[in-house]
């Protein structure tokens, strides 16, 4: 896999078509950093890196994997790599959204030590 190892940040969202056609192309993705004011914006049915969404102002919606959660002021959600989600985006809201790069989170988990590579291990069913 070639390596991305950039840092984008964008003050609007990229062109939902560019996004699609992007992933259809399977292309490398950097860690994406989109930080603006959103308003009737909906992304649908993406199947992106790592994602964290969070809304600094202002209420919206996120559908991750099937499960459709409500994101008020100062909260976040957090989708796996692979896993679908929708964002929509009906009211005025500011917010900060964050796709990690495989190699970022592969650089994260290869720097940690044993003892913390262990909290990554699923717990055991007891």
């Amino acid at each position: 896999m070639a390596r991305s190892s950039r840092l984008v940040v964008h003050d609007a969202f990229p062109s939902l078509a560019f996004v699609q056609a992007n992933l259809r192309a399977r292309e490398v993705w950097p860690t994406v950093v989109i930080r603006t004011r959103a308003a009737a914006e909906y992304r649908p049915d993406i199947a992106g890196p790592l994602s964290l969404f969070v809304n600094r102002r202002g209420a919206s919606h996120a559908t991750i994997d099937g499960r459709r959660l409500r994101l008020p002021a100062g909260c976040a959600a957090l989708s796996a790599a692979g896993e679908r989600f929708t964002l929509d985006y009906e009211a005025p809201v500011e917010l900060l959204n964050v796709y990690f790069a495989d190699d970022w989170v592969a650089d994260v988990a290869g720097s940690l030590d044993a003892e913390a590579r262990a909290l990554l291990e699923p717990l055991e069913r007891g």
